[in-house]
């Protein structure tokens, strides 16, 4: 590096520091052209985030000559658009759009970690750290076609419909820890629904009222009256009934679904919508059982007894018009039971979502969203931490009564 880009960092550290965020992202870049090796980054992160912000520029400056033009690239390409523009102005309007708004794509294939050496890794992928490539099945024809005998949901419209991703990996003031690997799913989902044919939005490391703000308008647009479904994936720290946004303060998800059922989204009535919550709903670790030997006894009696069913209420001429239900149509996935963690892998994402996403890219070709989340059930049991953890995940219904295909094609 020349002396005069040596000079342009030196003179604006302190403004580089406030306007950086050291995540995931940038670290992706940063290996990705080469500018840094792995071992490098993990001796710059010593420290607090301004002493890591510090060691980060202070080292690039000894990165070869054609280290000041890799790093504005990769300050560009991670959405450290104000730090990019520092160093270089001539970066122009259309590449400066807001770290929130840009989309996440291409994680590199990272290196071999050498960890633990009696680690023995899930039988899922082979190579323990390389992220899932999503590749969709497509479909010849429409599946709902070929199964007019039951109950469907219309899938058909292009784009399928409208889907919101909102990934909050880094915290504020580090009121949080930062949830390493995040980017990874916020790829694999905003390629998989992308091939799934809907329009993806991705939003990324929101606070309190931003995320208020996003979903809100996200819900109230009008582009979801000529759609057949939509998606909302939110990915965060949370417990039981509350999510994280990136200031630390908590949303209610319930406060999230009401915002898309009939009241609060009149343009989405009677059509399909899916929710994916990644968070914690606990603290508690799930360390999964040994099999238990069971013996057959023999009973004549039960404690169950018959009830009986409810009769119908006479109807009266003005009992012919039925109220409409608020809740319907709703299929709200959880990455793990209440009360326990949701585990993540730095380099391969969160065991859910990767699991989610290997199903759907396989599967959505010929089977329902509902069948395909059983198989995520049995996939996510083959999952096992170093520490011998396991994880469930849950996915409940609101008056969701059909069969959903995705009908990619």
């Amino acid at each position: 590096m020349d002396q005069q880009d040596k000079h342009q960092i030196t003179q604006n550290l302190t403004s580089l520091m406030d306007r950086t965020a050291f995540d995931s992202s940038l670290e992706s870049k940063l290996l990705e052209k080469d500018i840094f090796t792995e071992s490098m980054i993990e001796r710059i992160k010593n420290g607090d985030k301004n002493t890591q912000k510090r060691n980060f520029y202070l080292e690039v400056k000894r990165r070869g000559p054609d280290a000041f033009k890799k790093l504005v690239e990769a300050l560009t390409e991670s959405g450290n658009i104000a730090a990019a523009r520092l160093l270089d102005p001539t970066i122009s309007e259309e590449d400066a759009t807001d770290e929130k708004n840009q989309k996440v794509w291409n994680v590199p294939n990272y290196q071999e970690n050498s960890g633990n050496a009696n680690y023995v890794q899930p039988p899922v992928l082979k190579n323990n750290t390389k992220p899932l490539e999503i590749r969709v099945e497509k479909a010849a024809n429409s599946v709902t076609k070929t199964h007019q005998t039951l109950k469907t949901y219309k899938m058909e419209s292009k784009p399928r419909g409208l889907a919101l991703i909102i990934d909050n990996e880094n915290f504020d003031n580090e009121v949080l820890p930062t949830r390493t690997g995040s980017l990874v799913d916020a790829n694999n989902l905003d390629i998989l629904f992308d091939q799934l044919g809907f329009r993806v939005t991705v939003r990324r490391n929101l606070p309190y009222y931003d995320m208020i703000t996003e979903i809100q308008k996200f819900s109230n647009k009008t582009e979801h009256a000529s759609c057949d479904m939509t998606v909302v994936a939110i990915l965060s720290h949370g417990r039981q009934g509350l999510i994280a946004a990136a200031d630390g303060r908590e949303l209610e998800t319930e406060w999230v679904l009401r915002q898309f059922n009939n009241d609060g989204c009149p343009a989405l009535k009677s059509k399909p919508k899916f929710f994916i919550f990644q968070a914690c709903r606990g603290d508690e670790a799930d360390y999964g059982i040994l099999p238990k030997l069971s013996f057959p006894e023999n009973r004549s009696d039960s404690d169950a007894r018959a009830v009986p069913m409810p009769r119908p209420p006479e109807a009266t001429s003005s009992e012919a018009q039925y109220k409409e239900l608020s809740w319907e149509d709703m299929l709200v996935a959880y990455a793990t039971l209440p009360g326990y963690v949701a585990n993540r892998d730095r380099y391969r994402g969160t065991w859910f979502i990767e699991c989610l996403c290997s199903v759907f890219m396989e599967m959505s070709v010929e089977l329902d969203l509902r069948d395909m989340l059983d198989i995520v059930a049995e996939r996510l049991q083959k999952y096992e931490s170093e520490m011998g953890t396991k994880q469930s995940f849950a996915y409940e219904v609101r008056h969701f009564y059909k069969k959903l295909y995705f009908n990619p094609n």
